[in-house]
Order: structure tokens, then sequence, then C-alpha cells
């Protein structure tokens, strides 16, 4: 679907193992988390990969006014401000599929879900997910969102750093539950692997705000997916960014939550 002239999917060390990495796996991980940030944060960072606070972060979160839209064969193209800076955010299309944003127009707000991605010097935001904002509360909450995440990724590391007992940094969602927008629905995602469906309706049908554990998950379908069919499902969703790990490692929610 990607390639690395959009930006192609590459995972860049995390602080955890991606879901259905084995100990053959040569490969970087992807740090798994979501956090809220201002564009200016993406643009000023001169590292290879986005950290807020000094924690690598997986899938960001922005929202701002789309100044304008550029529609192609593969992708569309949309530039986003938010007060702090411009930046691309480019969603792209599979083969003979549609842009579906009819909601999301020039002019108009949107938050945006996706991660970083730099070409030929340039960044831009590879997004997963756009939904419409239509309140001056969700703008102002993303603003509250942003110094939230700042303040709790701080307030983990202080207790890593402690160390007493404690185990390596978790990939928590560093703010609330203000991601979820009101267009969109877990339940209504499909896929072609009948096992990455399972699991994700699993995961969307959880409400609980750490989200539901892989021990659940093994133990609800285990007549239907195996554990090695559970990692490779829990490893594409997290790669595709449906899903993000919360409170641990073994702890998922949809980005749709």
């Amino acid at each position: 679907m990607w390639n690395d002239q959009g930006g192609g999917f590459n995972t860049p060390g995390g602080l955890s193992q991606t879901p259905g990495g084995t100990s053959g796996d040569k490969k970087r991980t992807r740090a798994q988390n979501l956090v809220p940030v201002a564009i200016s944060e993406i643009l000023d960072c001169t590292e290879e990969t986005l950290s807020v606070e000094g924690k690598e972060v997986g899938m960001i979160s922005i929202l701002g006014k789309v100044e304008s839209i550029t529609n192609e064969a593969t992708k569309s193209i949309y530039s986003l401000k938010d007060g702090t800076g411009k930046i691309d955010v480019i969603q792209w299309l599979d083969d003979g599929q549609e842009n579906t944003n009819d909601n999301i127009s020039e002019d108009s707000r949107c938050r945006v879900i996706g991660t970083v991605r730099n070409s030929q010097g340039k960044k831009h935001v590879m997004a997963f997910k756009l939904t419409p904002v239509t309140s001056q509360e969700e703008i102002k909450g993303h603003a509250l969102e942003i110094e939230y995440a700042k303040l709790k990724i701080r307030q983990l590391k202080d207790k890593e750093n402690s160390a007493i007992g404690m185990h390596t940094l978790s990939n928590s969602l560093v703010s609330g539950n203000n991601f979820s927008s009101g267009s969109g629905g877990g339940g209504n995602s499909t896929f072609s692997n009948p096992k990455h469906e399972a699991v994700f309706k699993m995961i969307a049908g959880c409400m609980r705000e750490e989200g539901i554990s892989k021990e659940e998950i093994q133990t609800s379908l285990k007549s239907r997916i195996g554990p090695g069919d559970l990692n490779d499902a829990l490893y594409f969703l997290s790669g595709e960014g449906h899903i993000y790990s919360t409170i641990d490692e073994d702890h998922f929610k949809t980005t749709d939550s």
C-alpha cells in the first residue's frame, strides 16, 4: 500500500516489541503509542523519529484547518495548519479506491491520526484516519491534550527513573478518551483476513479505559485463533494504525475508541 516515495512504512525503534515479533526478527520495532502534538513539534524535531519529552512517538494526533486539498489517482494531500505551523497530510488510496472524506473540505477543520514521515528532507504525516472537527470544545480540548501528554510522560519517566521494581516505561496513551470523533467506528471496519477481523472486533468491543488484554483475546478466540495468528493480527492492526497499546504492551484499544 505504501512505498518509499510515499513515506514507506518503516518501523523505527520503539520502547516495546511489536506484537508478533520473534527473537529472530532483526527489524527495528515502531513505538505503538498515540500522542497528541502540535504541528510545530513535528516540524522542529531534528531526530529521525519524533519524540515528546524524550519519549518516542509511534502515532500522532494533530488538529488544524485544511488550507487546500489535492486529489490524485493514488493519494489525497491535505495542507493542514494549526497556528503553530503547516504540514502536508497524505492519505494513500488502494487501487481503484476513491477518497471518501467528503465531509472534509477546504477551510474546514479536521483531526488526523497518523505517523510522521520524511521524504526528501520534508516532513509530512501519513494519515490513517481523518475526521471532521465541528466544535470549539474539541479544538480547545486538543490543546489541553497536548499539555497533558507532556505532563503524563514526565510523570511516567519519573516513575521509571525511581525504578524500584519498575519495568520499562509502558507505551501508554498519554491523553484521555478525547481522541474519538463523531464519524467512524470500530465495528464498521472490515479486513480481508477473518482472523484480523475477529481480533479487531474483540478490541473494539471493549469499553474499559485500559482496553482489552492479549490474554483475554486469546481466551475468547482460542477455538478459532492460535497464539501465532493472534500475534500476527496484533502486528498487522498496530502497523496499519487500527490499534495501539495502552497501560502496557499487552493491552490494546482501537484508534476509533
